[in-house]
């Protein structure tokens, strides 16, 4: 059973009324001492001989519990915020092993795994394999995350910049909308939300220029 907090005043004012009978002491928890003071009293009321010398060995020892009283509630202070501390320990741990249960960590991993050859696509200027691999990384982001997160708005805007690239620019326009929609709901860090609308500024241009020279859309599927 865990102790409840005690009040120093509580404690000296059972010292000052109670004291020969170890009130304070069994108030701090000190049962054994509390207990031997008051059989200390006990015995020097009872007329034996000797018996007041058990008066004279409590006098000094409640005067020893001024000091006494201020060292325990010290140590218990001390013991309660431990026990704070650590109990505030115990709730990141589980915090970080309930984000963990939260996703599918195979499936973080395989997001990676994709994302690695999304890049590789890229880089050989292989739009249609980058197209096609950061569809997958996207209903990757929307099963694992199952929501608005920082990671399914990036990779919708991998895949609108690869759309634009390949010239699918109303599939690139949904894609990068929606991650800027994301991105604003999630609070998304500023630089990111900028490469987004930036992206977002370029295929709406090409759309406007598509559209000075007749053509109606892309006849590409959205997002």
């Amino acid at each position: 059973m865990t102790q409840l907090p005690r009040r120093r005043s509580y404690a000296y004012l059972l010292w000052l009324v109670g004291g020969f009978i170890g009130a304070h002491r069994f108030y701090l928890g000190s049962y054994l001492g509390g207990a031997a003071q008051l059989a200390l009293l006990l015995y020097g009321m009872a007329g034996l001989p000797g018996s007041r010398f058990g008066l004279v060995l409590v006098l000094p020892w409640l005067l020893f519990d001024l000091y006494w009283i201020h060292r325990q509630l010290a140590r218990q202070g001390a013991a309660g915020a431990r026990k704070e501390d650590a109990a505030a320990r115990r709730n990141v741990r589980r915090a970080a092993a309930s984000d963990a249960k939260d996703f599918d960590l195979a499936a973080l991993a395989e997001a990676s795994r994709l994302q690695e050859r999304f890049v590789a696509a890229a880089e050989a200027d292989d739009w249609a394999g980058a197209v096609a691999i950061g569809e997958q990384v996207v209903a990757s982001a929307r099963r694992v995350f199952k929501g608005p997160h920082q990671n399914l708005a990036m990779s919708l805007c991998m895949l609108g910049q690869a759309c634009h690239q390949l010239g699918a620019l109303d599939k690139a326009r949904a894609c990068l909308e929606e991650s800027l929609s994301i991105g604003r709901k999630i609070g998304m860090p500023a630089e990111d939300i900028d490469i987004a609308r930036k992206a977002l500024d370029l295929a709406l241009a090409d759309i406007e220029e598509r559209k000075a020279r007749g053509a109606a859309s892309d006849g590409r599927a959205h997002c």
